[in-house]
């Protein structure tokens, strides 16, 4: 038998220019020291003043409120106080976008930084297309892999092992030279099952006589879809342009080339996790990621999305009418709402943490199961990672180990104490170099949890039962406010947009 492997994160980088301060605090610490030399040379009646103002310098710099200090509340609050002056806070889509000489709408429109997305249908042969999501303002192609989970947490630990690996070698791809993905996100959703797979079932081989067996059959049926809940897994791989300018040059330039080399990179993919034992349901197309898009912004639209079907390239069992699926046009919601603390969008209200925090102790490869598989709210875990190319990562943790060796000397000239977070931040830089010396890539990643409800009071409630198993899976989340917003689009949405 094959002994469990463990994995562990190191902390939290708490960066900083000068034994751990950062540059604003840096700022007012000269302040203080200014104050402070005013207070020594003004008259005796300045000089409370001046004490006065160096006190409330060394308020800000170095008091935490909620595990910030007052100086990094400062861009939040400035943030969400003009999007509340400018009316921001607030978005109106559907019908409220039609411009004087529209009759209807043609166009996604989404929320904030999300406006510059436009989604392209690229065809791929045998009547089948392929949504590529073009964000126009930073020139990245995004599309969406749907695929379906498997029951990882009951292997044994060699498959696991195996499993990992592999993963583990597609992802070390994206860092070789001729990798051109710049971002991928791994998302998994919860949303209440509709019973439309069991409806599906029932209208196409079930015996419809009207007998007393019938009748029961669909009120079983009718009962026992809408109590269950779907899990729904993605994978988004994002190409930017400036990283593929010659590919791109070379297949004629402009979005259709774009296209056929992010298309190019995706069967690379495909490739790769099926060699990682992943199962894929295949890319998505248009109306198939629009309705990903709209039941995130609106659940109580998934029932009637699910019994769409009506088109001959659809599953049988669909309800006659409309194709699978919306149209992307109608993507967005209709009203959304950024408050302090929530995101309300249509039927839902949502809150995004962001994890800070990853198992700093030995656990196994499947350290998230209680919060991906226990949690009975609707609820989005999102893993947005960014592959670094060498020599930047190089460059970074050069910087890293030069800042911790001027923090050591500098301490031990004033005398100060090292403390073990310090010696574990150091080591951990020198384990980033050793693995990148023996030819391991390197990742920048940032992780984010969704919990969404009906009301507030609902919501409350989920986020209680999400951070208690999310303190089950070794994890530590930070409550975003004032940029709830700003979360939602990273965490909830699966089209891989980064974090600035």
């Amino acid at each position: 038998m094959v002994a469990e492997r463990s994995y562990r994160f190191g902390p939290l980088e708490r960066g900083g220019i000068l034994l751990g301060l950062r540059w604003p605090q840096l700022g007012l610490l000269v302040g203080v020291m200014v104050c402070v030399i005013g207070a020594l040379r003004s008259p005796v009646l300045l000089a409370p003043a001046w004490l006065l103002v160096a006190v409330a310098l060394g308020f800000v710099a170095f008091v935490r409120v909620e595990d910030r200090s007052l100086d990094q509340w400062v861009p939040i609050l400035f943030g969400y106080t003009m999007q509340k002056v400018t009316g921001e806070t607030v978005f109106r889509g559907g019908v409220f976008r039609l411009r004087p000489d529209e009759d209807q709408i043609t166009r996604t429109v989404l929320p904030g930084p999300l406006a510059s997305l436009v989604m392209l249908s690229v065809p791929v042969g045998n009547g089948r297309y392929v949504a590529v999501v073009k964000d126009t303002g930073k020139q990245t192609y995004t599309a969406v892999l749907q695929v379906q989970g498997s029951q990882f947490a009951l292997l044994e630990s060699g498959d696991q092992q195996a499993r990992v690996d592999a993963w583990g070698e597609l992802l070390a791809g994206l860092t070789s030279g001729g990798g051109r993905l710049a971002r991928i996100q791994w998302l998994e959703r919860t949303l209440p099952d509709s019973g439309d797979q069991l409806q599906r079932h029932w209208r196409v081989r079930g015996h419809h006589d009207d007998s007393w067996a019938a009748q029961a059959y669909q009120e079983v049926i009718d009962a026992a879809g809408p109590v269950a809940q779907r899990h729904e897994t993605f994978l988004s791989f994002q190409l930017r342009a400036r990283d593929a300018r010659r590919a791109i040059q070379r297949a004629g330039g402009g979005d259709r080339a774009a296209c056929a080399v992010l298309l190019g990179e995706l069967r690379t993919m495909e490739a790769a996790l099926a060699r990682a034992s992943i199962s894929t349901v295949g890319w998505l197309p248009p109306r198939a990621l629009a309705a990903v898009i709209r039941t995130t912004y609106d659940p109580y639209s998934v029932d009637m999305i699910d019994a769409r079907g009506g088109a001959s390239t659809d599953l049988a069992g669909g309800l006659k009418g409309l194709p699978s699926g919306i149209d992307p046009a109608v993507a967005g919601p209709v009203r959304a709402v950024a408050a302090w603390d929530h995101y309300r969008t249509d039927s839902g209200f949502h809150t995004t943490y962001w994890i800070n925090g990853w198992p700093r102790v030995p656990s196994p490869a499947a350290f998230l199961a209680p919060l991906l598989m226990e949690t009975t709210c609707r609820r989005t875990v999102s893993l947005v990672v960014e592959p670094l190319p060498g020599r930047k990562a190089e460059k970074a943790v050069n910087r890293r180990r030069m800042a911790h060796l001027g923090e050591q000397q500098m301490r031990d000239k004033i005398g100060k104490v090292t403390t073990q977070r310090d010696a574990t931040e150091a080591d951990e830089v020198e384990r980033r170099e050793q693995e990148l010396v023996a030819g391991f890539g390197a990742f920048r990643f940032h992780g984010f949890v969704t919990v969404s409800a009906d009301d507030l009071d609902s919501l409350a409630d989920a986020c209680g039962e999400a951070e208690t198993l999310a303190s089950r899976s070794r994890l530590e989340m930070v409550r975003l406010v004032g940029e709830q917003d700003q979360g939602f689009n990273v965490g909830a949405l699966p089209l891989a947009v980064g974090v600035s």
